[in-house]
Formats: C-alpha cells, sequence, structure tokens
C-alpha cells in the first residue's frame, strides 16, 4: 500500500504498509502480529495497525500491517 525510508541513528530503515486478508477470526485484533508463511513475505512479521476490518458475510478481515522497524 504505502513504503518510506527512515534514519534512525545512523542507520537506514524501510517501513512499508501492507493489506492482507485472512479467513475470519474472533481472536485477531489491533494488538496482534501476525508472521507470514507463503508468499513474498514468507518469514516476516507484521505489525497490525488498527482494527482488522471484517467483510459481510464475516468469512474474512481486511487488515493493514506495518512492516519494518517499529518504535
Amino acid at each position: 500500500v504505502s513504503s518510506k525510508e527512515a534514519i534512525s541513528s545512523g542507520a537506514e530503515l524501510a517501513i512499508g504498509t501492507v493489506r492482507i486478508w485472512i479467513r475470519y477470526r474472533k481472536d485477531i485484533n489491533a494488538t496482534s502480529r501476525i508472521k507470514v508463511s507463503t508468499g513474498p513475505l514468507a518469514g516476516r512479521v507484521l505489525n497490525i495497525i488498527g482494527q482488522p476490518l471484517p467483510d459481510a458475510a464475516r468469512t474474512r478481515l481486511e487488515i493493514l500491517c506495518r512492516e519494518g522497524a517499529e518504535k
């Protein structure tokens, strides 16, 4: 969705925002983290930004995540 670069303590950090969809689960919330198991982001941990949004049928969640350095 978006990305930016930041410099912290002389080291360059890349931060990206990613939109993902997963099967609906009640236990996912804004404080959860997601470890990606397949695809181009496999092995990375994503931090959820905001509340996950269920679709009308409650079969999947749309989640905005931040990849990269966090405070």
